[in-house]
């Protein structure tokens, strides 16, 4: 027959009405400073009792308790946003390529080299270039779009074929020249011949041409003559990027078109005595008529906004101040005095998946004025001039040669006669982002 081990119970003691009771630790628990907590008031109280000095240490180090001064609280709210901000960064350059943030990495914002006394007059050596001259002059006082010039338009990335033609090389020795504080009058003329052999060629029989549209040229040019990985920097500090959304009136459907670009924000002045903010406002919105739904399929006036998904370093507004009138059979210019802001705020018009902040936390975008061009005359003929502003903060008049001082407050409205034809109009406005 098999022994059978009779089952143990531990350390007994008998009492006299012959019940069974456990005897307590010889040894008791250290505290745990869990006490007051109650967390250990909610487990088992057979547990409790049983603490040892291995529970504790394990109490200590997952809960590490300590008392956070307000020295340490500090340290703690700066580190966090140091890692808040490095996740900001790391999400503005999420749709960069790779290109665009190495040569991102590597702008200059700095007036360094763009010294006071070197600011100067171009001559109009032809009479009908002062559309260059202006839009030059604007360019010349955006330090970012300075120094990547300087950088980048190198002689050595050329690909040009002939070096002598190159308007990339050329604008670089320009730029030089001008801040070097030399002559440029050959430099000038060297480039007007340079982009007539390029193909750009005036819009109309006395030689003026439009501002932009010459930047525009200028920019394809240079998109033609050094590498994509140098180009794509400009593109990404120059050029918009916005969504456009189509949502049907009839369902609310939203139908999105993501990652369209634009050089330039185009204000159409399309309504009297409107403020410059609601021209903007005006300028991302729009209404199809007869768009067709592609969810209920039915044909609808839908409404048309834009969102901005990036904004550039320095931007192009320009006011459509030109309507085509169907009884005079003729464009009429808008001279209506619009009151320029020195500072744009473009927050409103961000998307929720803005690269300049993350999703769902939008923050400031805000722009500073630092350079205008203005325009006398008719769509056919008439002047250019622009206002600037130097590293000292000093605003100057380029009227060709001839320079004067001036402010943000001659820049921003009409000059002379009301209404009258020769009198200035403010037409291009280049801002530069507040950093």
């Amino acid at each position: 027959m098999a022994k059978t081990r009779s089952k143990t119970l531990g350390p007994k003691n008998v009492t006299s009405s012959g019940s069974q009771k456990t005897t307590a630790s010889s040894k008791t628990a250290p505290p745990t400073g869990l006490e007051k907590s109650k967390i250990i008031g909610k487990g088992s109280q057979k547990r409790a009792s049983e603490t040892t000095e291995n529970d504790e240490d394990r109490y200590a180090k997952r809960l590490r308790l300590e008392q956070v001064t307000s020295i340490n609280s500090d340290a703690l709210t700066n580190k966090r946003k140091e890692s808040s901000q490095q996740k900001l960064d790391n999400y503005f350059l999420r749709y960069f390529t790779r290109y665009q943030r190495e040569g991102r990495a590597k702008l200059r914002f700095d007036w360094k080299r763009m010294p006071v006394q070197s600011q100067k007059g171009m001559r109009n050596h032809t009479g009908a270039v002062c559309y260059r001259l202006s839009c030059l002059q604007a360019l010349f006082h955006i330090p970012v779009f300075v120094n990547w010039v300087m950088d980048t338009l190198r002689p050595a990335d050329c690909l040009s074929d002939i070096k002598a033609d190159c308007v990339s090389c050329c604008l670089n020795a320009l730029v030089t020249e001008y801040w070097a504080g030399t002559n440029v009058l050959k430099t000038l003329e060297r480039f007007d011949a340079i982009l007539a052999k390029k193909g750009w060629s005036s819009d109309v029989d006395n030689g003026q041409a439009d501002p932009e549209d010459q930047v525009v040229a200028l920019f394809k040019f240079i998109l033609e003559e050094i590498p994509s990985k140098n180009y794509s920097t400009l593109e990404s500090i120059t050029s918009l990027n916005y969504t456009d959304i189509i949502t049907c009136t009839a369902c609310g459907y939203k139908s999105k078109n993501h990652n369209l670009s634009c050089h330039n924000l185009c204000l159409p002045m399309d309504a009297e005595d409107s403020t410059f903010m609601e021209y903007v406002e005006r300028s991302t919105k729009d209404t199809l008529e007869g768009w067709r739904c592609h969810s209920c399929h039915e044909a609808v006036d839908a409404l048309r906004t834009m969102e901005f998904s990036h904004f550039p370093e320095f931007l192009t507004v320009q006011l459509k101040r030109y309507e085509y009138k169907m009884k005079l059979g003729t464009y009429v210019k808008n001279r209506a005095d619009v009151q320029i802001p020195k500072i744009l705020d473009l927050t409103k018009f961000q998307s929720t998946e803005s690269t300049y902040l993350g999703p769902g936390r939008p923050g400031k975008v805000e722009y500073e004025l630092t350079s205008v061009v203005a325009h006398a005359g008719q769509l056919v003929g008439g002047h250019y001039i622009c206002h600037a502003a130097g590293a000292d903060g000093q605003w100057y008049r380029y009227d060709d040669s001839m320079v004067s001082k001036s402010s943000v407050a001659m820049a921003c409205k009409n000059s002379g006669p009301a209404k009258k034809i020769y009198s200035f109009t403010p037409y291009i406005m280049y801002y530069q982002k507040k950093r």
